[in-house]
C-alpha cells in the first residue's frame, strides 16, 4: 500500500468535463462495467453534478466523487479510490468535504445505492451514518458473466443545516 499525500479539491464548471479521461481510466480500473469518458463527459457537463477529487502532488487522480444535486437532494453517482491508495480514508475524506458543500447549498438529503455485498462501502457509509431506506432488486449486473444480478441497497444520510 502506498501511503497518500493528496489534496482535495472541488473542480469548478468549466474544469470537470477535462477530467473526464482520468476519471474514466480510474473507473476502469474499478468498476466491472464503467460508463466511459463519453458518458462521464456528458455527466461533467451538467449544471447540476458536482465533482470532487483527491490529487497527488503531481495533479493524478486518486480518488474521486461524482454527484448530481436537484433542489433540496444529492445523490452520489460515483466513488471510487485507486486501488493502490484505497483503505487510507481518501473516500471518506471526499464525502465528508461533499457533505460540507451540500450544506452551503442547502442540501438536505444525500443519496446512494451500492451493492448488497459491498461490504467495504457498506462500512463506509454507517460510519458515515447513511442509513438504508430501499432495495432495489436484481438492479446491478453480474460482476461474473453467468452470475446473477445484484441488488442495490438505498442509503440516504440527513444533511443538518448550518
Amino acid at each position: 500500500m502506498v501511503r497518500a499525500m493528496v489534496t482535495c479539491r472541488f473542480i469548478e464548471d468549466e474544469q470537470r468535463p477535462g477530467l473526464a479521461p482520468q476519471v474514466a481510466a480510474l473507473e476502469a480500473v474499478l468498476e466491472p462495467h464503467p460508463w466511459g469518458e463519453d458518458s462521464l463527459r456528458n455527466t461533467l457537463l451538467r449544471p447540476e453534478t458536482l465533482l470532487a477529487v483527491s490529487e497527488a502532488p503531481d495533479g493524478q487522480l486518486r480518488s474521486y466523487c461524482l454527484m448530481q444535486r436537484v433542489l433540496d437532494e444529492a445523490t452520489i453517482l460515483q466513488v471510487g479510490t485507486d486501488p493502490a491508495f484505497q483503505r487510507q480514508g481518501l473516500a471518506r475524506q471526499l464525502i465528508l468535504a461533499c457533505c460540507d458543500r451540500l450544506r452551503t447549498l442547502e442540501v438536505a438529503t444525500l443519496w446512494l445505492e451500492v451493492r448488497a455485498h459491498n461490504t467495504p462501502a457498506l462500512a463506509l457509509y454507517e460510519q458515515l451514518g447513511f442509513v438504508k431506506t430501499g432495495v432495489r432488486p436484481r438492479y446491478y449486473p453480474p460482476i461474473v458473466p453467468g452470475e446473477s444480478e445484484e441488488d442495490a441497497l438505498v442509503l440516504s444520510l440527513s444533511i443538518p443545516p448550518a
